[in-house]
């Protein structure tokens, strides 16, 4: 890529196609320098200039969007995130990790057929799936070692899930069904009339419940992307 942007697609159309925005983000993320943006960029198109940066270079899909946090959080969530999936695949986990990372890893598997149609929907690989909720793990818990399993926001158990994810996602058009409920091992329609206290409950102290409440959450958050 050169560090001659051709501004020209962007006066015509900001938003033609995914491929002229992920190949203009790539040549502005390589281009971009204090110099430049001041300099060369037109006033009306730096904001979207910025914008696609964050897209093509900052911290990955995952770290933006499973968890609200600050960009450097994100940074830290994102480094973590991709540790833990390289250590997974290479089973260079240690014990204590190792046995967590494979109870999550049945219950995703005992309860891949309740989610099959999300992936297929997706057009992600099980195992692929499998893969990124275990780097959503390592920067959430360090694979469940982290004591604290409450977060400052209230985030609770394994995948760190928030009372109000929780109530979103278990919605009639949430990612969390009825299949994915018995997977879980509770009613649906018996879960939506819990309190909060019950609901928090479940979140902190049923581990294979914050597993599938977690996966539905990033589920959702692909789908959200895909539709985009």
């Amino acid at each position: 890529m050169s560090e001659t942007i051709n501004w020209e697609i962007l006066k015509e159309d900001p938003i033609s196609s995914k491929d002229n925005i992920f190949k203009y983000a790539e040549d502005a993320s390589k281009a971009l320098k204090p110099k430049i943006l001041s300099n060369k960029i037109p006033n009306h198109l730096k904001a979207v200039t910025l914008g696609l940066v964050t897209l093509a270079s900052g911290p990955s899909f995952e770290a933006q969007t499973y968890n609200a946090a600050s960009l450097p959080e994100q940074k830290i969530w994102d480094k973590n995130f991709k540790a833990g999936k390289e250590s997974y695949s290479k089973g260079t986990l240690n014990k204590k990790q190792q046995y967590n990372a494979t109870q999550f890893n049945a219950v995703l598997s005992k309860s891949k057929d309740s989610f099959k149609d999300d992936l297929k929907y997706l057009n992600i690989d099980y195992d692929d799936f499998v893969e990124k909720m275990m780097g959503v793990y390592s920067a959430e818990t360090s694979f469940g070692l982290n004591e604290k399993k409450i977060s400052k926001t209230g985030a609770r158990g394994e995948l760190q899930v928030t009372l109000e994810t929780l109530k979103d996602i278990i919605k009639p058009k949430g990612n969390f069904g009825p299949k994915m409920a018995k997977a879980a091992g509770v009613d649906l329609k018996k879960l939506r009339a819990m309190s909060d206290k019950e609901l928090n409950n479940l979140l902190l102290n049923d581990n294979r419940f914050n597993y599938l409440i977690g996966s539905a959450v990033m589920l959702n958050k692909l789908q959200y992307r895909t539709k985009k």
